[in-house]
């Protein structure tokens, strides 16, 4: 079964699965980046309250080892 976007990307509607790979890209390109001396870019994910959001970056950021800082 195809679930129903609930996520834009870039004003696209999106699934959950497409912004989480879009963030570890992001999130690789900016270490990369940061190794390189360049310049990193932030990511914001917007959408509706509880689609998700905060929970897809927990997620991320607990694969990751890294803490999780949340401002809404």
């Amino acid at each position: 079964m195809n679930a129903a976007p609930t996520y834009r990307w870039y004003g696209t509607l999106t699934r959950a699965a497409e912004v989480i790979a879009f963030v570890e890209h992001q999130l690789e390109a900016n270490l990369q980046a940061e190794r390189a001396g360049g310049r990193k870019y932030p990511v914001c994910i917007w959408g509706v309250h509880g689609i998700g959001k905060t929970e897809i970056v927990r997620q991320i950021a607990e694969r990751r080892g890294w803490p999780l800082v949340s401002i809404a």
